[in-house]
């Protein structure tokens, strides 16, 4: 593409170019066309940044910063012709097959649900199927962040609540040292199915490692994993987390937004962990009930966030069964599944297995496009030692750049040795549940009160947030802020009177 752009000289000596005989600047005065450009750029509210699709030379970028000064200025490239003005912007992105993707990552759904998305008219007549693609890419990006906030603002108050239950009802918690054995990751998919029996048979040869989902099916193969991990917050994750008739004695690695019955929480091994972006508040209530966690990153799904677990307390090959990224026809999950087995019981003639499974199916395929779309995006950093493992299930996608292998080769890569038990340390808890709720609940109220930053109503008042940051309306904005003001006095009521 690059070939196609001539460069020539305007009337008033700047440099202007052209592609396929279409000029993408003013052959007479650029700058003065990109500053009517930006002056002409209609926006109702306060953008946290601004987004424009090629703007080839970039003549507009100063006129941009100057017309909203608060926002961070950044571009969308369609080909590489330009790079030479990439300078002039805050953040500058490839039309590539990934851009969905790279522009969520890099700016997260509140500011891409507080952006504004302009192109370079030019360059969209120029490029038409370039500039098809990228607003596709846009609007892909837009409704991800939509669903990602408008989940928060349903979880984000149970998910602090949740916190506060592990910080105060912990009694043994452990922190793990980094080994170098390979660890498995059991995730619940339809091909796990076919590999339990090899992993039972290699079952001395790796720290095993189950997403929640996985454990039922686990124990139910008489395989007890030495971790299992649980991040969602929603009441239904609990049913994961409990296994009637099944004695298993494991560790559990519990997200602090993580549902979990207490009786699970209070009698077992936990590993508390702490996402990366948890809120300041948050760290201070488990360190003041003298919890100690540890890290973990947060993805839209339990089996990413066990993949950079898993990569952080190895220095060995991680590999990972189950972890189908795609709907299936039938079951969902290997079985059994503990949520199957409740939707189960609403099975009847007029509202078949068959009915449900397939609806399932549908529901499903969004949410797991997701998944692949971030196993897509982050597979290079760790495509040397990761591996998607399984008994030649015939996958019908790719998870990026990690390989797809079968048990031969995991043979091969292991040596089948002997892992190394995991070295822990493991503390008990001094303080009882009533002093850790009233230390939690003291911490709480202190931040909801002292967030002069707005960092307390950003996490847990997303939506309310965002509104207030994008209004123009001083009238409106006190309006906001009020109603955020009552917002958490109620919450932090809700949660005393609960905990």
């Amino acid at each position: 593409m690059t070939s196609r752009i001539q460069f020539a000289a305007a009337k008033n000596g700047e440099e202007t170019c052209s592609a396929g005989g279409k000029f993408l600047h003013s052959k007479y005065n650029p700058s003065a066309e990109a500053e009517k450009f930006a002056q002409n750029m209609s926006c109702d509210f306060n953008p946290a940044c601004v987004i424009i699709l090629e703007p080839a030379l970039s003549y507009c970028a100063p006129f941009i910063r100057k017309r909203f000064p608060e926002a961070k200025i950044m571009a969308v490239r369609f080909c590489d012709a330009f790079s030479k003005t990439d300078g002039l912007w805050d953040k500058v992105f490839s039309a590539g097959e990934g851009l969905s993707d790279d522009i969520f990552g890099a700016l997260g759904e509140e500011k891409i649900l507080s952006a504004l998305f302009f192109e370079w008219t030019a360059s969209g007549s120029a490029f038409p199927e370039e500039k098809t693609r990228a607003w596709k890419a846009v609007k892909e990006a837009v409704e991800k962040s939509r669903d990602v906030m408008a989940t928060r603002t349903y979880f984000a108050r149970r998910w602090l609540k949740n916190a506060i239950t592990l910080a105060s009802t912990a009694r043994r918690t452990a922190t793990i040292a980094r080994t170098k054995s390979p660890v498995l990751i059991a995730a619940s998919g339809t091909s796990l199915e076919s590999s339990l029996p090899h992993i039972k048979e290699r079952r001395e040869n790796f720290i095993l490692l189950a997403c929640s989902s996985a454990i039922l099916p686990l124990l139910s193969a008489g395989i007890t994993p030495d971790i299992a991990i649980s991040t969602d917050g929603g009441f239904w994750a609990k049913r994961h987390l409990a296994f009637p008739g099944k004695s298993a004695e494991f560790t559990a690695a519990l997200a602090s937004e993580s549902a979990a019955p207490g009786d699970f929480i209070r009698n077992r091994e936990i590993i508390p962990l702490l996402y990366d972006d948890s809120p300041e508040f948050i760290r201070n209530i488990f360190e003041s009930c003298g919890i100690r966690t540890m890290g973990a990153r947060r993805n839209g799904t339990v089996s990413g966030t066990a993949l950079e677990f898993a990569a952080s307390i190895t220095n060995g090959p991680v590999f990972m069964c189950g972890l189908d990224q795609a709907s299936a026809g039938g079951y969902q999950h290997t079985q059994p599944n503990a949520l199957e087995e409740i939707a189960s019981q609403s099975d009847g003639r007029l509202s078949t297995k068959e009915t449900r499974t397939t609806s399932a199916r549908f529901a499903s395929e969004k949410p797991l496009a997701t998944y692949r779309g971030w196993f897509a995006a982050n597979s290079s950093r760790f495509d040397k030692k990761a591996f998607r493992l399984s008994d030649g299930f015939a996958f019908p996608n790719r998870l990026g750049s990690i390989r797809d292998i079968g048990w031969d080769e995991f043979d091969s890569i292991t040596g089948r040795r002997k892992a190394e038990k995991i070295a822990k340390t493991v503390s008990e808890t001094g303080a009882d549940e009533e002093s850790r709720r009233r230390i939690a609940l003291s911490l709480l109220k202190k931040a909801a009160d002292d967030d002069t930053n707005g960092a307390f109503t950003r996490e847990y008042f997303p939506a309310l947030s965002v509104m207030l940051g994008r209004e123009t309306d001083e009238a409106k904005k006190k309006e906001i802020e009020r109603k955020i003001a009552e917002e958490k006095s109620a919450l932090v009521a809700r949660i005393a009177a609960r905990a």
